[in-house]
């Protein structure tokens, strides 16, 4: 059976945060939706409640014409005047909650609330207080609304202090009458002349614009003309008038039988039904649903970032430490096999019985390689051991320049061999530290210097401040100095040249289990190793 070969991909951070997004927006959208759902809730409700305050509302208003004495309620005569009032006050209730009404009455088919004008007169005898007499008056025609569309005019609607949006969409106009005609049997007026007021609450009183608007009446046969003098109640002194004032309220567009959403039940009386259409749930809470779905959005994009970080992450982490454990591998081979090869031709020179003037020579190159071998064993323990986050550290007061001195004169034949100058200012500086583990550091760290300088040049070493620098002079680029850490990677890209490239990996790794820090950079030809201690 043929075995499967596994590789392990670099991971991608896409894939990761689409998935975490479509689970995320999965999740907000069932919490927003439950939120809407909350919110839609309360929204029958409100629209049941305010349907049920219309119902009371209709039947008070019209208790003036049942009968409730007995179980067969009879209607009584109900006149265009009446229907003018009834009308006015389903108006007026759209105003206060934008929702739209209408009832069958009598023998008068639909009474609604699309737009209109309502005038509310009152004619006033200051001697017989009792004979005061209102009327409410609706437009005998349509046509006169044109006058309230106009720019002007449409600046002085009024705005309840909540701001409802029904307010800006039918506009609610207040004006005083100053001159109309008006036929009391049917609860009709003309208008002749208008002041426009202004209102900015809705029970607020009346604030005169100056603003007159006139009106051709045209035919007027059957209306009784009143000039009302702009009077008030406070300006009535002497002499029987009338005052005025009015509203243009109501719905504006087509009104249609499949607009009405909630019918009322039978109420009882036979000639009366009520019907009620509700400002729909989208249109009432656009807004709101809008916001919700962009915060959905919003957040599942925000959030959709910790799992994906978190997958890709783990992902990354174990396909670093197959690219680590790989290259580590690599290079341990690459490495040994120089040595090794060398060893084995030497070996193989002495079994073909050469001359013992060669013997020496053959056995002295195969201990120099079998030497360097070891070396590179002892290095990759090191930096095993130095990897070992479980070793156990002992800290004790250590002198930096007694590490340093020490560290020095081991390396005196390779400091004389590549005749390099050491420039360095003794200095006792006591730290608390692991003295074996700062000590191979130190010494790795002036190893690479003084083995990868130029021949010939100086390097220094200065102690003082929290920091120990290490500089010597190179010859040519190294690149990316931070990635001289890494394990196996050296100065130069080919495998060949000296070293392991462990060393400053082990300087790395033990500097940052004594909790220091290790910088390297280059600077004007110089390799720059700097201890924060």
């Amino acid at each position: 059976m043929k075995a499967k070969n596994y590789k392990i991909k670099k991971p991608g951070f896409i894939v990761p945060y689409i998935i975490s997004l479509l689970v995320t927006l999965l999740v907000f959208a069932f919490l927003g939706s439950l939120f809407v759902a909350a919110v839609y809730i309360e929204y029958v409700y409100e629209v049941q409640e305010e349907k049920e305050n219309y119902d009371y509302y209709i039947r008070e208003s019209m208790a003036e014409y049942y009968d409730d004495s007995d179980n067969d309620v009879q209607i009584f005569s109900v006149t265009e005047a009446d229907i003018s009032k009834i009308k006015a006050g389903v108006a007026e209730r759209y105003a206060q909650t934008g929702q739209r009404y209408r009832i069958h009455i009598g023998g008068f088919n639909v009474i609604d609330a699309s737009r209109t004008a309502v005038v509310y007169c009152v004619l006033v005898d200051p001697d017989n207080p009792d004979a005061t007499v209102s009327h409410t008056l609706r437009l005998a025609d349509n046509r006169f609304l044109e006058k309230f569309d106009t720019e002007e005019i449409s600046k002085m609607k009024c705005i309840d202090s909540d701001g409802l949006d029904h307010f800006r969409k039918s506009p609610r106009f207040q004006f005083n009458v100053r001159e109309f005609y008006a036929d009391f049997n049917r609860g009709l007026f003309i208008p002749v002349e208008i002041e426009m007021c202004t209102v900015t609450a809705l029970k607020t009183n009346y604030s005169p614009t100056g603003v007159i608007v006139k009106f051709d009446p045209g035919n007027t046969d059957g209306y009784t003309h009143i000039v009302t003098d702009n009077k008030t109640f406070r300006d009535i002194v002497d002499k029987k008038t009338y005052i005025a004032w009015g509203d243009v309220i109501g719905f504006e567009g087509p009104d249609n039988d499949a607009d009405y959403i909630i019918s009322a039940e039978e109420t009882g009386y036979s000639y009366e039904a009520t019907e009620l259409k509700a400002v729909s749930f989208t249109e009432t809470n656009k807004d709101l649903i809008r916001n919700v779905i962009l915060i959905v959005i919003w957040l599942a994009a925000a959030f959709a970032f910790i799992p994906a970080s978190i997958s890709y992450n783990k992902k990354k982490r174990i396909f670093d430490t197959f690219e680590y454990r790989r290259k580590m591998v690599d290079a341990m081979a690459h490495d040994l096999k120089t040595p090794m090869a060398a060893a084995t031709a030497y070996a193989e020179n002495l079994s073909n019985h050469i001359g013992t003037d060669k013997q020496d020579y053959y056995a002295g190159k195969i201990e120099e390689n079998i030497a360097r071998m070891n070396s590179m064993v002892n290095s990759i323990l090191d930096f095993s051991r130095s990897e070992n986050a479980g070793i156990k550290i002992s800290k004790e007061d250590t002198d930096i320049g007694a590490v340093i001195t020490k560290v020095l004169g081991e390396n005196e034949h390779i400091i004389a061999d590549r005749s390099v100058k050491i420039v360095y200012d003794e200095k006792n500086e006591i730290i608390r530290t692991d003295p074996e583990l700062f000590s191979q550091a130190i010494a790795n760290l002036i190893s690479n210097a003084v083995i990868h300088c130029k021949e010939g040049s100086t390097v220094e070493i200065s102690v003082g401040k929290g920091k120990v620098v290490i500089t010597n002079t190179i010859d040519g680029d190294l690149g990316d100095v931070g990635k001289l850490k890494e394990p196996f990677v050296k100065g130069r890209s080919e495998r060949g040249s000296t070293g392991t490239g462990l060393g400053l990996a082990i300087a790395d790794n033990n500097l940052a289990m004594l909790g220091s820090k290790l910088d390297l950079k280059t600077e004007d030809g110089k390799f720059i190793a700097a201890i924060t201690l």
